[in-house]
């Protein structure tokens, strides 16, 4: 039995972009989802940087 379980609903966002130069503009539609977690910019960049506190660009030759 567990006791004093607590569940935490988080949305992870991603969205994919083609282009090498992401901006914050192009993550204007996070704004919608309530309460999101982590959330992820995936496009044609050569490394990985964070574009925003919550978002992170990832470059699509990660996946």
């Amino acid at each position: 039995m567990v006791k004093n379980m607590y569940i935490t609903r988080t949305i992870e966002a991603v969205i994919i972009k083609l282009t090498a130069n992401p901006t914050g503009s192009m993550i204007k539609h996070f704004n919608v989802i309530q309460n999101p977690g982590k959330g992820a910019l995936i496009c044609l960049r050569e490394e990985d940087m964070p574009l925003t506190e919550n978002v992170n660009v990832i470059p699509v030759s990660y996946i």
